[in-house]
């Protein structure tokens, strides 16, 4: 006799990862015992000034010939990229490929494709189709962050989790190590 076991799971990501967490547990409510996003909202971000730079970083190594020299890619990313950040993540993600050049350690034409084009899929956006997440969940996200802010992305989090119970309850803005609080 076949036994049919339901799984359930808590889902947790960063950033883009928690948008993808969040899509998943609303898909799949049944099967998910909680949602914590941190740095992560859900809206569309797709014009938000962090994703804009990415686009730009993205449309800039679209063009770039990483078929010569590390160096010469890595003084080129060096250049165009002023993130550091980026450029870390960028540089660190390039692999020599068996034809002497380089290629990347990830899929960067899905990924530019995916963040270039307006289209409910695309990982920036939030569309309402997705649905709701009628389970617990919580965010949290720095003070300081490029990609949450407190008094723009609060209610979307409500909309799409309304078991939410508040601010310091399920909503955190945590202080950040770049912004210590002064002690007088």
């Amino acid at each position: 006799m076949y036994e049919h076991k339901i799984s359930m799971a808590t889902l947790a990501g960063h950033g883009l990862g928690a948008k993808v967490a969040l899509a998943a547990a609303c898909y799949h409510f049944d099967k998910v015992t909680g949602y914590f996003a941190i740095d992560s909202s859900p809206m569309d971000q797709y014009y938000h000034q962090a994703f804009t730079e990415l686009r730009a970083n993205l449309n800039f190594l679209s063009g770039l010939n990483i078929r010569r020299g590390y160096a010469a890619i890595s003084s080129d990313i060096k250049n165009n990229i002023l993130c550091p950040k980026w450029r870390s993540i960028f540089q660190n993600n390039l692999v020599k490929s068996g034809d002497g050049g380089y290629t990347w350690n990830f899929n960067f034409n899905s990924i530019h494709h995916n963040l270039t084009t307006i289209a409910p899929s695309n990982l920036t956006s939030w569309h309402p189709s997705i649905g709701l997440y009628p389970g617990r969940a919580h965010f949290a996200f720095p003070e300081h962050s490029r990609y949450v802010h407190l008094a723009t992305n609060t209610l979307p989090m409500y909309k799409i989790c309304p078991r939410l119970e508040g601010l310091n309850q399920d909503i955190f803005s945590i202080q950040g190590d770049d912004n210590p609080q002064s002690i007088s």
